[in-house]
């Protein structure tokens, strides 16, 4: 019966009796074209090149939230009209120099600094420049009876001592000398730019209106250089020949 049945089948695949059966390779379906790409992926046609972004500047310790929206031209356009942050004005820049130029009686005026240190006017003569640096270098050293005279770098500068140390600096005295030696020294009277007031307890000069004395000393700056002026009465009052 089995061999009966294998024949009748395979007749009918001979005679077209029978349907063919074939097998068949199933291709997975395309992705739908209208479905959207994951977040995730980023469009190939998409430009990520990098662009300058503008940066505004804002005052010092202001908070970057609170800053105002800038209102000045960009570079470029009109840039030139634009005061930088902080920048001085120009009544700030006249105030300065009139400080550091003339004073109205014609010779310059120094001015003292916050940290004791006097800044030379811009007219000034290079004598008087020399003068003021030298003075500049030994302002805040202590006082010591005698200092300056045996030599003149010293661990401290008696009043003679002091006004020999910054006098010989500008090429005005060759070695240093006590202060009754000043009473006599120079020409008469007051100077333009220096003058000196000595006695034969003590001594101090002015350069360019600014005093240079051991005595009265500011205990804040601790610097010989002072603004208050002293009744030159008791002092022979010398100053340099054409200064």
């Amino acid at each position: 019966m089995l061999l009966a049945a294998l024949l009748i089948a395979a007749a009918a695949v001979l005679f077209g009796g029978g349907s063919e059966v074939s097998a068949q390779l199933v291709e997975p379906a395309s992705p739908d074209s209208s479905q959207a790409a994951p977040a995730d992926e980023e469009d190939e046609n998409v430009d990520l090149r990098p662009r300058p972004q503008a940066v505004e500047a804002i005052a010092p310790g202001q908070d970057p939230q609170s800053a105002p929206e800038s209102s000045a031209a960009p570079v470029g356009a009109g840039g030139d009209d634009v005061v930088s942050p902080g920048a001085a004005s120009d009544d700030d820049i006249r105030r300065d120099l009139k400080d550091l130029g003339d004073s109205g009686g014609g010779a310059g005026r120094a001015v003292l600094r916050p940290d004791g240190e006097a800044i030379a006017p811009v007219t000034a003569p290079p004598q008087v420049k020399l003068v003021i640096a030298a003075a500049n270098e030994i302002a805040k050293s202590p006082y010591k009876w005698g200092g300056g005279h045996g030599k003149w770098l010293d661990t401290g500068y008696d009043c003679s001592g002091s006004v020999s140390y910054a006098l010989a600096s500008g090429g005005l005295v060759e070695s240093s000398m006590v202060s009754g030696a000043y009473e006599k020294w120079g020409s008469k009277g007051r100077g333009k730019w220096i003058t000196v007031y000595a006695s034969g307890g003590h001594m101090y000069m002015e350069v360019a209106g600014l005093r240079f004395d051991t005595s009265g000393r500011d205990s804040r700056l601790g610097s010989r250089w002072q603004t208050g002026r002293r009744s030159g009465g008791s002092y022979a009052v010398r100053h340099p020949a054409g200064l």
